[in-house]
Order: structure tokens, then C-alpha cells, then sequence
């Protein structure tokens, strides 16, 4: 996955779906990082609250029930504002960037992923190619509030379980 992770960065996920969850986890545990993980934005910000360390990259899925990945960045930045984000949909790239909720400097990665796709976003993110949270989550907290509507999610789930089944 490029560049050998500096184990001392911690990344916080965010998804509320297991498979991605337990995909994303062990590809970045399998590349050395240290991964803090939460199945919602709720657990999320409590975990990120408790951790001691420094948590340099978020990696949250952007529709999640009760607190979405845009009000989750938004809150981190707030005592995090260093904290680099890496948003994540099953939504279409394109559905999301003409929606507007997606905004220039802020990294997205679409669903489905490969360990080996999730690795090199999150080098590209950590190695600092996006903006800090702090900057991006006021731009996508403004577009969410008018999107609150989004398009159908396109079908992933079948193709997001084989991916996950084929690589653990």
C-alpha cells in the first residue's frame, strides 16, 4: 500500500455497515496503523472524545443514521481541527459531486473498495493531498442541509459483500 504507515497516526472509522467496517479495519491494521472504530457517528464522536492519542485521519461513511459523516467531521473538527477526512458513500461519485455535497479539497472515496484502493486514499489523505476537517466539514455541512434528499443508492451491497468475502 505505498509508503510503510507510521504506527503513532491513529485513524478513526465511522461506518455503520460491518462488512465495510471489518474490510476497512483490517486493511489498515494489515498495513500497520493503529484504527479506532465506531458502528455509528455517535460512537464515533465518544470514542474520538475518550481517545488520548492523536486521531489524524477520519475515515466515515457520509449517510449514516442519527449523526451522518458530514455532522461527524464537523463535530471532530471542532476538537480535532488538525484531524484529515476521508468521506465514503455507497452513493455514485457523481451522484454526490452534482448533488453538492462533495466540494473541491475534500477526499472521497466511493464504495465499493479494495484494501489496496483504501490504502492508497488514505496515504493520499494523511500525506496531504485534501484539506483538515476543520476546513472541509463546513463546506459539506452547508450542502447537506440542502441535500437533504438524496439520490438511490446505487445497488453495492451484493458486490460490497464479495469483495469483503473474497479478501478476508
Amino acid at each position: 500500500l505505498g509508503k510503510r504507515a507510521n504506527p503513532a497516526w491513529g485513524r478513526l472509522i465511522a461506518e455503520d455497515e460491518r462488512l465495510v467496517r471489518t474490510l476497512a479495519v483490517s486493511a489498515l491494521e494489515r498495513s500497520g496503523y493503529v484504527v479506532l472504530q465506531a458502528a455509528s457517528g455517535t460512537e464515533a464522536l465518544d470514542v474520538a472524545r475518550r481517545h488520548q492519542g492523536p486521531i489524524h485521519l477520519l475515515l466515515t461513511d457520509v449517510v449514516m443514521p442519527h449523526l451522518n459523516g458530514v455532522q461527524l467531521a464537523d463535530a471532530i473538527a471542532i476538537e480535532r481541527p488538525d484531524t484529515r477526512v476521508l468521506f465514503t458513500s455507497g452513493y455514485s461519485e457523481n451522484a454526490v459531486s452534482v448533488d453538492g455535497i462533495l466540494r473541491p479539497g475534500v477526499a472521497f472515496l466511493p464504495k465499493p473498495y479494495t484494501p489496496v484502493t483504501l490504502g492508497r486514499a488514505v496515504r493520499r489523505v494523511l500525506d496531504g493531498s485534501t484539506l483538515p476537517v476543520a476546513l472541509g466539514a463546513a463546506w459539506l455541512a452547508d450542502a447537506w442541509d440542502q441535500n437533504a434528499a438524496l439520490p438511490t443508492m446505487s445497488p453495492v451491497s451484493a458486490k460490497l459483500h464479495d469483495v469483503v468475502s473474497e479478501w478476508l
